[in-house]
């Protein structure tokens, strides 16, 4: 298990600078195919790199970042390795593609919000801006999560979301405050999924992260 599978989409509009990247990470039980949509919705500067969870979920179909067990916390063998695959993945695309390596974004959804939550408190310095939609940061007492003084973080959350309750969204933007990261944290009348509303203030506030000098 030496890489990410994943699938490439290139910037619809270049300029002689290096491109921003967008990391997509999916929830549990899904692959690399459920969130490249949202690319419609994205700016048009992004190199978008859509992964690949490493394992395939034995419950059903698609892949998961990592196990959970009974009490419900994340299987730490499985998610220190997707952690560490993550790191290798992003020190290779920046010798790989042409981008930008400060201004990586990540976008995730569910198990993959995690994902991202617990990278961008761990890896501070490879990621520029962190969206997690429908997911939380786990509380996990061997890490030690890092101060991301001004760091943007957007958190989307459905408030009837009846598989990752609302609550730990609101925990969540609690945590991230206490970190000092720079929270813009918003709730939805929708269950557990992306919706027209989100993504349309989650493009807006890239956008706007983007064009500042």
């Amino acid at each position: 298990m030496s890489s990410i599978y994943h699938k490439i989409i290139q910037p619809q509009k270049k300029s002689d600078a290096k491109s921003p990247c967008m990391i997509l990470l999916h929830g549990r039980g899904a692959d690399e195919n459920d969130l490249i949509g949202l690319s419609d919705y994205l700016d048009k500067r992004f190199l978008i790199l859509s992964l690949r969870a490493p394992y395939k979920w034995e419950f059903g179909f698609g892949y998961t970042w990592f196990d959970m067990n009974s009490d419900f916390t994340p299987d730490l063998k499985g998610l220190n390795t997707s952690l560490k695959l993550l790191d290798e993945f992003l020190s290779k695309v920046i010798n790989d593609y042409e981008i930008d390596k400060n201004k990586i974004f990540i976008f995730g959804f569910s198990m993959g919000a995690m994902i991202g939550n617990l990278f961008s408190t761990l890896y501070p310095e490879k990621v520029f801006a962190n969206i997690s939609h429908s997911g939380y940061l786990p509380a996990i007492s061997e890490y030690e999560y890092k101060k991301i003084p001004n760091k943007p973080v957007f958190i989307a959350h459905g408030i009837y979301d009846s598989i990752i309750p609302v609550m730990l969204g609101r925990e969540t933007k609690k945590v991230f405050k206490e970190l000092e990261a720079d929270v813009n944290y918003k709730e939805y009348p929708i269950e557990h999924h992306i919706c027209e509303e989100s993504i349309d203030d989650i493009s807006k506030w890239i956008t706007k992260l983007l064009d500042k000098k």
